[in-house]
């Protein structure tokens, strides 16, 4: 019999360092709170063009101000989505860092990157 998934509805959270850029399946329903001001204004500009917006530049990331810096080290992005079948999360490490993704704990759904030590 072939493998089948139906479809739902995710509530995905993914807690990281300051500096990491988390995208995954959905929406990002948080942006005020792991974005700076400027970059929450190029997205909502670039989600209602049909032409290229830079949301993120080079210079954000050289200068460390392509997030807020967080709270305890830590920033949790938030996404929703409808009637898919699987959601999928990626992040990216800021230049210049060494650290090593782990998850909190098997099956859970809060998946924590680690930062430097």
């Amino acid at each position: 019999s072939e493998f089948y998934v139906g479809f739902g509805n995710y509530d995905l959270s993914v807690t990281a360092p300051p500096g990491w850029l988390i995208m995954a399946t959905g929406a990002l329903q948080n942006r005020e709170e792991v974005l700076p001001q400027t970059i929450v204004e190029r997205l909502a500009q670039a989600e209602a063009s049909d032409a290229v917006v830079p949301v993120i530049t080079a210079q954000d990331l050289a200068a460390g101000s392509a997030t807020l810096p967080g709270e305890n080290g830590s920033l949790t992005w938030r996404f929703h989505s409808d009637s898919v079948r699987d959601v999928a999360p990626s992040g990216n490490r800021p230049p210049g860092t060494h650290s090593t993704p782990s998850t909190s704990s098997p099956g859970s759904r809060d998946s924590r990157i680690r930062g430097p030590t």
